[in-house]
């Protein structure tokens, strides 16, 4: 992991410093401590937010696991970026890694008035595999047919994407398809 620190009063006089810092073997609490704060065992942001467990306890990460997962975050988030970039006067939060779901997304402003989260998820209590998400905010379930089909809006599982010709230019399809969707109504 790299832990990058910039400080300064002004852009001019800015100084950085990068850390490397290794993940597999530190602890939750030997990480957190890196950047700058500590774990919290009461921090909750809905249901499906894990247990802290021992912040103490070494971490052990699987090789493939950890490669796989990642490849799958970047073709989100490549395909997101995409998507976000064709979209005239889009505007959108910054990608991140929400704790909670695990999952790598954003929040787009769709239409005026119209918020939605493109995201892609490693799996979760809804599919055992890897899927995209498209999730307005605030709207009761966008449309009916295939594109809709997930209980908060819409998902695209990684069977899908792994048999197409094309998996990014599947997955740009498929959250230019929501956000056309939200943008027309």
């Amino acid at each position: 992991m790299f832990v990058e620190r910039v400080v300064g009063d002004d852009v001019g006089e800015l100084a950085a410093t990068t850390a490397v810092v290794t993940v597999a073997g530190s602890s939750i609490t030997q990480l957190c401590g890196v950047i700058g704060f500590e774990p919290d065992p009461e921090f909750w942001v809905g249901g499906d937010t894990p247990a802290l467990g021992d912040p103490d306890e070494p971490l052990a990460l699987d090789g493939l696991a950890t490669q796989a997962l990642g490849e799958w975050y970047l073709l989100g988030q490549r395909a997101i970026d995409e998507a976000v970039a064709s979209v005239p006067g889009a505007d959108a939060s910054v990608g991140r890694l929400w704790p909670e779901h695990f999952d790598y997304g954003i929040d787009l402003d769709a239409a005026p008035g119209v918020r939605t989260n493109l995201g892609a998820a490693a799996g979760d209590a809804l599919s055992d595999e890897p899927y995209l998400y498209v999730g307005p905010w605030d709207v009761p379930q966008p449309g009916s047919g295939p594109y809709w089909n997930a209980p908060f809006g819409a998902m695209l599982g990684y069977g899908e994407l792994d048999a197409a010709a094309d998996p990014l230019g599947r997955a740009i399809e498929f959250f230019l398809h929501g956000i056309a969707h939200l943008r027309a109504r």
